[in-house]
């Protein structure tokens, strides 16, 4: 399969100009070898430099030929984040392109070089695991806290389906569940543009919704470790970020099930360290989001218009309580309250067009019985954390990121407790 730039641009009226740095993606085997003539093709004549693990390194076993420098970091402990750049830039020379051949780790921490560098950027995934090789951002832990950075997105994505249908079931599980969290982020981006106005691409929404629901389709096959499943899903995870590209931002791609997840890495002083894969956390959070947002399809307008008015802007205080290191991050990201962009009015004009989008979600047992077929976790216990925290997961969570979903709409405490107390009524 190969997918070009003028293939991916939408057909939409959404008055934004798009831009897509990404001119060709290769989803086949062997496909590294279309490598020297592609960059060729695309003006990318100057030395080169390739950065692994140690595992990845192993995985390509010398697919990638030509390197002016190969750089193999120890998959050890290795982040994105401070160290984990550091150590990879220790080892550059002048190169002006940089080549990612690994899983999410391994491109975060080489886009994110890129964008520093100034230099040309080609992606070489190994694995299905994560949904960011073709972004043009980077998800670092910088300062203890998740942010998202402007980076470098590739001219060029190379994915070998003989490499990563072999990888670890688990890696591939973990893609799957960031895959599977576009239901939520999806039906958040649209909630907020009918509510507030926000930014929305109707052609975006429908290049997102169609892979995510062929990776849907394809789960027996992922969990068989077929090529033929594992190429739908890796087509899912790039196509994500060619959608984040399309659009400039994270949006079509990370909502409150992502929030969730950004909550367990952040250090907050009552959750455990949770020693588990992105998409792993995705899946989980993707779960208690479609069981908290089921309850508001039944419900009037007016119920959420009282959970918005019992919402208060925590003090500083509460903030420090609650995020403990991470609070300063926190309290500068929530400086300007996304929710004052909703109304009362425009809630009660607008819930019909909400509640419908909201009914467009699968329910959480057939999400769940998704991703148990194919070995990802499903519930807060599978990741290392107490189920009675739910309740708090979802109160706090929203406040990682100042971006307005549907969880955050809900978010006043007391609308919080009530749904998680209906939840075993209502699955």
């Amino acid at each position: 399969m190969i997918l070009t730039r003028e293939e991916l641009m939408p057909s939409c009226a959404c008055g934004k100009e798009h831009s897509l740095i990404t001119e060709k993606i290769f989803i086949a085997r062997g496909a590294a070898d279309a490598m020297p003539d592609a960059m060729g093709e695309s003006g990318l004549r100057a030395d080169f430099a390739v950065i692994y693990d140690g595992n990845t390194r192993d995985a390509l076993g010398g697919r990638i030929r030509g390197a002016h420098r190969e750089i193999v970091l120890d998959p050890k402990g290795l982040h994105a984040d401070e160290r984990g750049v550091a150590a990879a830039e220790d080892k550059l020379g002048g190169e002006t392109i940089l080549v990612a051949a690994g899983s999410g780790t391994v491109h975060v921490i080489t886009r994110f070089i890129a964008a520093k560098r100034g230099a040309a950027l080609i992606s070489v995934p190994t694995a299905a695991s994560v949904d960011g090789f073709a972004a043009g951002v980077a998800a670092m832990t910088l300062g203890g806290f998740k942010v998202t950075r402007p980076a470098v997105a590739p001219r060029l994505v190379f994915a070998d389906t003989e490499v990563f249908a072999r990888a670890p079931r688990r890696l591939t599980a973990s893609g799957f569940g960031d895959a599977i969290g576009k239901y939520v982020s999806l039906a958040d981006w649209e909630t907020a543009r009918i509510l507030t106005g926000e930014y929305w691409c109707s052609g975006v929404a429908e290049l997102m919704q169609t892979a995510l629901e062929e990776a849907a389709a394809a789960a027996p096959g992922i969990a068989a470790g077929e090529e033929e499943g594992c190429e739908k899903l890796m087509q899912a995870l790039i196509l994500s970020g060619v959608a984040m590209q399309l659009v400039g931002t994270s949006r079509p791609a990370s909502g409150a099930e992502h929030h969730i997840s950004h909550l367990t890495e952040i250090g907050v002083p009552w959750l455990p360290a949770v020693d588990k894969l992105h998409g792993e956390k995705v899946g989980v959070g993707t779960l208690l989001s479609l069981r908290a947002y089921f309850r508001w399809r039944v419900q009037q307008s007016d119920a959420l218009v009282r959970a918005m008015q019992a919402w208060r802007q925590p003090s500083e205080d509460m903030l420090r309580a609650e995020f403990g290191p991470a609070a300063d991050a926190v309290i500068a990201e929530n400086a300007e309250d996304c929710l004052r962009a909703v109304t009362p009015d425009a809630i009660r004009q607008k819930w019909t067009a909400v509640k419908a989008r909201l009914s467009l979600l699968p329910q959480a047992a057939a999400v769940e019985k998704l991703l148990r077929s194919v070995g990802a976790p499903t519930a807060l216990e599978e990741l290392g954390i107490d189920p009675d925290l739910e309740g708090r997961i979802l109160r706090w969570s929203p406040y990682v990121r100042n971006r307005l979903t549907f969880m955050r709409l809900m978010g006043a405490s007391s609308a919080v407790s009530d749904i998680h107390c209906c939840l075993g009524a209502l699955e």
